[in-house]
């Protein structure tokens, strides 16, 4: 009875807004909130999900494109979650931490020319609707996200690429030791992640490594070309000071703080990958160089230093 209670009123507003909008991609919204609500709903918790629920089919209908927003961009595992967190917090600012409808092939079509960004952004307004907004694919197409948010504020996170490259395979649960991935390792892999993609980052004569470190040198080069508009902000130097890092990065944005953010500086936002195991173990001499050869000019500009004998600083 419940569930049927908030789909009705979930229903009811998306037939309000008909004219409005795009209903087909509101229709997939609202069903995947009500496969969550099947999912998640008991007596004890109606309340609290009839209050979430109210407010995310609210968002999906009246929301406003923030004009001045904080985006923070950079390569995937690369510490976007925890910096954009923390500084949303520290500013009291409301945020959207990573924006499905651009994740897998729909943010490759983005990138290959396809489909439009500011296409995505009308289909799926609440998504850019909060003052300080977080997705790593939008990196990639950074032009048009620039082109579209002209006066939003732009921090780019950066890490050493065979920490960075790590953490992306330890997300998944792959190796980093193999010259080429067998089936059996792609076959856990959702069919609309294309990180290790061929299609989209394949280099010919690289394997899925130096695939992910062309990636890395793409991320990169989005920075350089528009570094007059973007704030960098190193993880290894959020790592060594956290809470003055985020303090700093604030007040080149010019924000006030509004929330002490001691007590969540530990705060895993992400799954913590693998640290304990080195470059060279996890993989192996012929991929490591692999890493070092290709991201080297753009390494020594960050101050990343190329030795298979050092040890990981993440």
């Amino acid at each position: 009875m419940a569930i049927r209670i908030l789909i009705t009123i979930g229903e009811r507003l998306l037939n309000i807004q008909r004219s409005s909008f795009k209903t087909k991609s509101a229709n997939l919204i609202l069903k995947s909130h009500k496969d969550e609500l099947s999912k998640n709903i008991s007596e004890r918790n109606f309340m609290h999900v009839l209050i979430t629920y109210l407010y995310r089919v609210w968002g999906i209908f009246f929301a406003h494109v923030s004009e001045h927003p904080i985006i923070v961009i950079g390569d995937q595992k690369s510490g976007t979650s925890v910096i954009a967190h923390l500084l949303a917090d520290f500013g009291g600012l409301s945020k959207t931490i990573d924006i499905p409808p651009l994740w897998g092939w729909a943010g490759a079509d983005i990138m290959r020319g396809k489909v439009k960004f500011a296409s995505v952004v009308e289909q799926h307004k609440h998504h850019f609707s909060t003052e300080l907004i977080k997705e790593p694919n939008m990196t990639f197409f950074i032009d048009q996200v620039i082109e579209f948010f002209p006066n939003a504020q732009y921090v780019f996170v950066i890490r050493d690429p065979r920490d960075n490259i790590r953490s992306q395979l330890n997300r998944r649960k792959l190796p980093g030791n193999l010259e080429h991935l067998e089936p059996q390792h792609l076959a856990g892999l959702s069919p609309k992640r294309v990180l290790v993609s061929e299609k989209i980052w394949g280099v010919p004569g690289e394997n899925y490594i130096g695939m992910l470190a062309c990636r890395w040198n793409r991320a990169i080069d989005q920075y350089v070309h528009f570094q007059d508009r973007m704030i960098l902000a190193k993880y290894e130097e959020f790592m060594r000071d956290k809470y003055n890092f985020i303090q700093g990065i604030a007040l080149q944005l010019k924000l006030s703080q509004k929330v002490d953010i001691s007590d969540r500086l530990d705060v895993q936002y992400q799954p913590r990958g693998n640290r304990e195991i080195s470059w060279k173990e996890f993989f192996e001499r012929a991929n490591l160089q692999r890493i070092e050869r290709i991201c080297e000019s753009k390494m020594r500009k960050f101050g990343y230093v190329c030795s298979l004998t050092e040890s990981s600083t993440e």
